[in-house]
């Protein structure tokens, strides 16, 4: 039995889902939609063109995702690398969802940091997200790929821009649930400074403070005008995710302030990996 996911939900992520569900016959279409296209289209890509991770395959890395199973309570996803040099991963599926990192986010991060990232992709697992976090993915790309292959340009751009807006918040649960299973919302505020700027090379000697603080300006900067506030928002309206800095300041807020009843999850050992 998977732990409570509730203390972990941002409440823009509950407000912006329920407007979500509240879509007449959106949940049973994206439901189908995943049946017939895009859940055993996607395994099938997996297993012929990336590498499945296990007890006996990198078993360095795997471990990381068995470990934050266990602290989640969670059944442990099929979980695969493949290769792309700009960091990412992601998490897709339905019922049998899967998780995917990529050869950039292993060389960029290190162990317990490449940790917090695949427990944040279990978060979205946790939390039910995965079903319509694959549609917003999808559609973000629509006009393209498979979301054009598949007709996806034709979903109305209220509903996208929907979509996508719950997609952000949907992330600061996600890193919510990240924080928890490291033990330490610095882990996972530092991961997100190494996306906005790179490896250990180059921000080892960032001052996370400062750091955490541009998100306090960018918020200052929002507020300021009108103009600003909307060019803002009119550049992140189709993002699924949102911007680094903002994502460190929330989930330090967040960790900071949470409850003393909600344990904090397990910390991993300092044994060199092997990668």
């Amino acid at each position: 039995m998977p732990i409570d996911y509730k203390p972990f939900i941002h409440p823009e992520d509950r407000d912006a889902l329920e407007k979500l569900k509240a879509v007449p016959l959106l949940d049973s279409a994206v439901k189908k939609y995943m049946q017939v296209f895009t859940e055993d289209m996607f395994r099938g890509i997996n297993m012929a063109s990336k590498i499945r991770l296990g007890p006996s395959q990198l078993p360095e890395i795997h471990s990381l995702l068995r470990v934050t199973c266990e602290t989640l309570q969670i059944p442990e996803p099929e979980f695969y690398l493949e290769m792309d040099p700009v960091p990412n991963a992601y998490t897709y599926g339905d019922t049998k969802p899967f998780v995917v990192i990529n050869s950039g986010i292993v060389d960029l991060l290190s162990p317990e940091e490449l940790k917090a990232v695949i427990a944040h992709e279990c978060g979205h697992i946790l939390c039910r997200h995965v079903l319509y976090h694959t549609m917003a993915d999808l559609i973000a790309s629509a006009g393209g790929g498979i979301g054009g292959l598949f007709g996806l340009g034709i979903v109305s751009e209220p509903l996208q821009w929907a979509l996508t807006y719950w997609s952000r918040r949907s992330e600061f649960s996600a890193d919510r649930v990240a924080a928890h299973v490291v033990g330490d919302a610095d882990v996972v505020a530092r991961t997100m400074m190494r996306l906005a700027g790179g490896g250990t090379r180059i921000t080892g000697r960032v001052d996370m403070d400062q750091f955490v603080r541009q998100a306090a300006d960018y918020q200052k900067f929002m507020k300021d005008s009108d103009k600003s506030k909307f060019l803002q928002n009119w550049m992140i309206k189709d993002l699924t995710h949102p911007y680094p800095a903002v994502r460190a300041a929330e989930v330090k807020k967040w960790f900071a302030g949470r409850r003393p009843a909600l344990p904090l999850g397990g910390t991993i050992g300092r044994a060199k990996l092997n990668w």
